[in-house]
């Protein structure tokens, strides 16, 4: 999401063949990508131990963004497919048969708790659909980047030995289209026109069928073609008859994948695992909304933050994005008013069946929700939407506010159950695992502060996290690129200078030239704390990086003993 330039603009080509039979399982089962903790660390755990080497879908997600965003098409992709192979393998080898929490990153089979025996946690969609919903729409087919205000969707398909991919039905503001692609090939049949960029070529796609000779594109025919029926024909038979018509998941979008038959039949069941999380509660500011399917009397940003990132493709369907009205309602726009009761569930241990307070957990999670707004308008075309968290509720920038006002020693803000961890100071942020997301992550790892017990969250009161810097430096990218689109100019330079700020901050502190890395730091010295994990890649996802720096990051997501 590089809004330096567009998304598009001197990207390589996706030149990585798509894998066919069982050599990517193979390697996937070996090493699966983006663990969330580097391989060479002391404290790595093959079997996952939860934030000790798990590969964890927002992280993993996270970093494929972040190639993505500098234009690295072939190494996104490239992770995106072992990602999701890895995934397939589990649901087939490994019993029960579903989608988990967390992957172990050296086996087919879910990563392991830290603080307890056993597996995480299974039928987790969770944000653990972005895996097999979004990864393979975006990374894996190559349907990359709706921008519904520009009217253009960007793709770059891999190089196939045989078959189709693509997508049927997919839906970027009002433009419902089909766009399915062979190694030389490209069909297109849209109920309205629109720009599509592809090979690195801008292509006027017509209302209608169109249809293009691959892989140069040298000749860009006009719309139309004898062979574009054939292709659009052959890949809506294969998905014929799935379901019946009127059937909820007849609305979604349908991959077209020929060599990975089992990836679709796993995106189908993300998605039905999915919709056991759209739940309605009486008496919430949004009462029907996507359930993160843990307490039922808690809700988590961070969670619900990624679930709303798939459920921009079906949002009749998914309440995505107003789930996030709960916490803008709650904690900013609670006043006096009585907390919502709910029934509590079977994790509310001894608070089942009682009914209890309907509150948001930690307050201080990460602050995700102007990348996940601006996001979702992108794909849908929303306008009113943006409006109404931006310029008229003042959602957005209050809460990015909030984030730098939180205070440990202040009472707790009305509606939220956990403390409060983050405290902004001079050169960052403190924080914890906990609000963190990254549980018992070893990262304040210090001589005083060891990490012997891979259940226990070493949490250093000393630490500043890279992470909170970078996703408000996030926050204040998104923000301006939201009133940019409003027409607010002023307010988008003064978002976009305290984006500037944060990233200098992020550069000058927290990068280590040597390593070329980023890391924590501790607040009294400034020295960097050196354990590497998946979060360092929060800077590049905020464009913080400079094209040398994020060289020396892509480089580590290859490199086998890290990330790759």
């Amino acid at each position: 999401m590089n809004f330096e330039k567009p998304l598009w603009t001197g990207a390589p080509g996706n030149d990585a063949p798509l894998a066919t039979g069982r050599s990517l399982v193979a390697d996937a089962a070996a090493h699966c990508p983006l663990p969330s903790l580097a391989r060479n660390d002391p404290d790595f755990r093959p079997d996952g131990a939860y934030w000790r080497g798990s590969m964890w879908l927002p992280t993993a997600y996270m970093a494929v963004k972040a190639a993505d965003g500098v234009g690295d098409y072939s190494l996104a992709s490239r992770l995106a497919r072992e990602l999701v192979g890895h995934m397939a393998a589990t649901y087939r080898d490994f019993e029960p048969h579903t989608i988990w929490e967390c992957y172990s990153p050296a086996e087919i089979r879910p990563g392991t708790y830290g603080k307890k025996p056993g597996y995480s946690r299974p039928d987790f969609c969770g944000w653990s659909a972005l895996g097999p919903i979004s990864l393979l729409i975006e990374d894996v087919i190559g349907v990359r980047q709706a921008d519904a205000f520009l009217n253009r969707l960007v793709c770059c398909f891999p190089i196939m030995p045989e078959g189709r991919v693509g997508v049927l039905n997919y839906r970027f503001g009002g433009v419902v289209c089909d766009i399915v692609a062979t190694k030389d090939a490209l069909a297109v049949e849209s109920n309205a026109p629109f720009t599509l960029v592809v090979d690195r070529k801008a292509l006027d796609v017509k209302a209608g069928r169109n249809f293009w000779e691959r892989p140069s594109l040298a000749s860009l025919p006009g719309p139309g073609g004898r062979d574009a029926p054939d292709i659009l024909a052959a890949a809506r038979e294969g998905a014929a008859g799935r379901f019946p018509a009127g059937d909820w998941r007849a609305s979604l979008p349908r991959p077209v994948c020929d060599g990975r038959p089992e990836w679709i039949d796993l995106y189908w069941k993300a998605w039905e695992l999915a919709r056991a999380h759209v739940v309605t509660v009486p008496g919430l500011p949004q009462p029907r909304y996507m359930d993160c399917g843990h307490r039922s009397d808690r809700i988590w940003i961070w969670d619900t933050c990624f679930m709303a990132l798939f459920c921009k493709y079906a949002p009749q369907e998914f309440p995505g994005v107003e789930s996030l009205e709960n916490f803008y309602s709650l904690v900013l726009d609670g006043d006096d008013k009585p907390l919502p009761k709910v029934t509590g569930n079977r994790w509310c241990g001894k608070d089942e069946g009682r009914t209890l307070d309907f509150m948001v957990h930690h307050a201080d999670n990460p602050p995700l929700f102007a990348w996940v707004e601006l996001l979702y308008a992108l794909q849908t075309g929303d306008r009113a939407r943006l409006e109404k968290v931006y310029a008229e509720k003042r959602w957005l920038p209050r809460w990015f506010d909030l984030f730098d006002a939180f205070d440990p020693e202040a009472p707790k803000p009305r509606g939220v159950s956990a403390p409060v961890a983050l405290k902004r100071v001079a050169d960052g942020y403190r924080w914890a695992g906990c609000p963190s997301g990254m549980d018992n992550t070893p990262r304040g790892r210090t001589a005083d502060h060891p990490s012997d017990d891979p259940g226990r969250c070493p949490d250093n009161p000393g630490l500043l996290w890279i992470d909170a810097l970078a996703q408000q430096g996030l926050s204040a990218l998104c923000l301006s690129r939201i009133a940019s689109l409003l027409g607010r100019a002023s307010e988008a330079n003064a978002w976009r200078a305290r984006w500037a700020e944060l990233r200098d901050k992020a550069n000058a502190l927290y990068w280590d030239a040597t390593d070329g890395f980023y890391y924590d730091i501790l607040e009294g010295d400034r020295s960097k704390v050196k354990v590497a994990t998946l979060a360092s890649y929060w800077p590049m996802l905020a464009c913080m990086t400079t094209p040398s720096m994020g060289d020396l990051l892509l480089a580590k997501l290859r490199d086998p003993l890290t990330f790759g």
